[in-house]
């Protein structure tokens, strides 16, 4: 082409990054003359995916440093970042900056994202109130989300009652009944301690 726009380069960068080619979206995205909201969201969404975690924060950063407003992607990615880096502090201090820093409402999927790092942290009491007490009706996915971290963390009397609340939403499902078992399943490891 002999000369690109804002949008041409966009397209680029976003067909490199939802191809999987990280490399060529990578520098695409730091050749480009300028770039807006919508380039940051996808290079920050791409790292994500690829759970190059550590990086979502310094692209975070640059992008405020750069005087863009995030939108709900760029939250999204940076608490989901968080969450799976297990920093627990930096993901709740992202969550409040939404309202307090940017006068934003939380979105549903902030909120899950925010479910998500409580839970995966083993804070499973908070977790619990944010799903019953979320501005948001909790759905089929934030049960399951919930009831999957009550698994990873032995906590049957919790993930009951949120089997239980999944199940009220979409009796067809098979995944709480699939979690409650695993969890209600002694491992190999308690099988082999209950035999000595």
């Amino acid at each position: 082409m002999p000369e690109r726009d804002l949008v041409s380069w966009n397209s680029i960068l976003e067909a490199y990054a939802v191809a999987g080619h990280d490399r060529l979206a990578m520098k695409t995205f730091e050749t480009m003359p300028g770039k807006d909201l919508f380039s940051w969201s996808t290079i920050l969404a791409m790292h994500v995916r690829s759970l190059e975690l550590h990086l979502v924060a310094e692209l975070y950063t640059s992008l405020k440093i750069e005087g863009i407003t995030p939108d709900e992607i760029a939250f999204v990615c940076l608490i989901f970042s968080c969450s799976h880096a297990g920093d627990l502090d930096r993901g709740v201090h992202h969550f409040k900056s939404i309202a307090l820093d940017h006068g934003v409402e939380p979105s549903k999927r902030e909120y899950g994202c925010l479910l998500d790092l409580l839970a995966r942290a083993g804070h499973l009491r908070d977790a619990f109130d944010l799903v019953a007490n979320m501005p948001f009706e909790p759905d089929v996915d934030d049960w399951k989300s919930f009831l999957a971290s009550c698994k990873s963390l032995d906590d049957l009397k919790t993930a009951s009652t949120a089997s239980k609340s999944s199940l009220e939403l979409d009796s067809r499902s098979s995944v709480p009944y699939v979690l409650l078992t695993n969890l209600c399943t002694p491992t190999s490891e308690q099988k082999v301690g209950f035999r000595m």
